[in-house]
């Protein structure tokens, strides 16, 4: 993006938009001197462009000049009243020396600009002054506002669980399932705070009703397999890898839930069974990184390092980033 913001920049200056995006990039990259280059070229041809003029005021207030960052900031708003950079940075010259103003100049934008940016401003400075009742409350705003945002459903649940209201976290990971029923994410989610909020009994009951909710979504079915695994429960984690290779026949997620039958088998210490199934995954998928790794393991067992090796370097040319394997092959030599 850079690159070519640059050339296009160089190509021709009075591409002001380009500017600006290139202006921001070299502040968010500390280079101070070439953002203000490029907010005082815009501003040179558009005296009241509000964009550049927040931008020179982030430059001001990254140098230190907290006295001409305040006074583009206050520009930045007399020309477009509530603007979320410009209140951020007048945020920012206040946080510490006068917090209660500071809350006051969100406030001021919010009655203009109802966005996110200034919300959670504000949830910054009401959660530094310990005001939780208010936080939930704008965070049960920005719930409903972008149902999709799962940072916003989590910021939720984690402080009102840090304030010991697991009933209401409870509650509000039902409602972030009932706005997005078809998000499997969330969903997850919504386990995983069961699991640790409450006990893995109750996290199992939730998944089994999403997965009698979507049969064909094997990333519940995955999820249900690994907590069946941590409450020691192998026959039932095989049985629910057993019924994902019956849906998805020889398919990728079939592969995967081989991997994971490979997984039991091997903790129930039977080899052969082992071996068939990395037998079923070669035929499938002869370069299966998983399965190729699990067949080195059991060459370094039996001493042949070599066929161990070869594995790993298989796997290494598909995932040469792969530390598992790099990790594995440091083991082999050393065997």
């Amino acid at each position: 993006v850079y690159s070519n913001l640059s050339l296009a920049v160089e190509e021709d200056p009075t591409l002001y938009p380009a500017r600006l995006k290139l202006g921001q990039l070299l502040l968010l990259n500390k280079a101070y001197p070439s953002a203000r280059e490029h907010a005082d070229a815009i501003l040179a041809a558009e005296p009241e462009n509000v964009d550049a003029i927040v931008l020179l005021a982030g430059v001001n207030l990254r140098e230190g000049n907290s006295d001409a960052a305040q006074a583009e900031a206050q520009r930045a708003l007399a020309l477009r009243a509530g603007d979320p950079g410009a209140t951020s940075i007048l945020v920012s010259v206040y946080r510490e020396s006068d917090p209660d103003k500071a809350l006051s100049i969100v406030n001021q934008s919010l009655e203009v600009e109802s966005v996110s940016a200034l919300k959670l401003l504000k949830i910054q400075l009401l959660g530094a002054r310990g005001d939780i009742d208010e936080v939930v409350e704008l965070l049960k705003e920005l719930t409903e506002d972008e149902p999709e945002n799962m940072a916003y459903w989590s910021m939720l649940t984690k402080i009102l669980v840090q304030s010991g209201k697991i009933e209401e976290a409870d509650a509000i990971t039902r409602k972030a399932v009932e706005s997005q029923p078809d998000n499997i994410q969330i969903k997850l989610w919504r386990t995983q705070f069961v699991a640790t909020q409450k006990s893995a009994e109750e996290a199992k009951a939730v998944l089994e009703g999403f997965i009698e909710e979507s049969p064909e979504s094997y990333e519940l079915r995955f999820a249900l397999a690994k907590l069946q695994m941590a409450m020691q429960e192998p026959d039932a984690a095989k049985a629910t890898y057993e019924a994902i290779i019956a849906l998805d026949g020889e398919a990728a997620d079939s592969i995967r839930a081989r991997n994971g039958l490979i997984e039991l088998a091997i903790k129930a210490n039977q080899r052969d069974e082992v071996e068939r199934l990395l037998a079923e995954i070669f035929e499938l998928e002869p370069d299966n990184g998983e399965a190729l790794r699990t067949r080195a393991k059991l060459s370094v067992i039996d001493k042949d390092i070599d066929s161990a090796i070869a594995d790993l370097r298989t796997v290494l040319r598909n995932d040469p980033q792969s530390v598992e394997t790099l990790l594995l092959i440091a083991r082999a030599y050393e065997a």
